[in-house]
């Protein structure tokens, strides 16, 4: 499941839609968003959701490696995956 989101500030959102698809069994589960405020709680509700990210810009990717996040370049003509 690809949850994409247009920014993320606080991160409830965006983990509570982690926890909701988990909890009807979803096992796989990827983050990305266009503007990663990450105010606040944002990179411990990021750690403790535990999604595979994304990467939306470098400093997201920073952010969230900072947190042990497990983070993916986003998929481009080059790199994704042949059917």
């Amino acid at each position: 499941m690809l949850i994409l989101d247009d920014e993320i500030d606080t991160a409830g959102t965006m983990t509570e839609a982690v926890r909701v698809l988990r909890a009807h069994g979803c096992k796989d589960v990827k983050l990305s968003a266009y503007h990663p405020l990450l105010n606040g709680p944002a990179l411990d509700r990021l750690r403790a959701a535990a999604g595979t990210i994304i990467e939306a810009s470098p400093e997201f990717r920073r952010l969230l490696k900072d947190v042990g996040a497990r983070v993916v370049p986003a998929p481009t003509k080059e790199n994704r995956e042949k059917p």
